[in-house]
């Protein structure tokens, strides 16, 4: 399970890599949303 969070449309994974989020929002669960930033959980 890999914790991330969305920047300027773009997922930004703690292991550094970029997945856009249009591709992944499907696999993913919308966890926060605080000041633009959307913190999802990896599943």
């Amino acid at each position: 399970m890999v914790i991330f969070i969305q920047k300027l449309g773009e997922v930004s994974l703690i292991a550094g890599e970029t997945y856009d989020r249009k591709n992944e929002r499907k696999e993913a669960i919308f966890l926060y949303n605080y000041d633009k930033k959307e913190i999802f959980m990896w599943k």
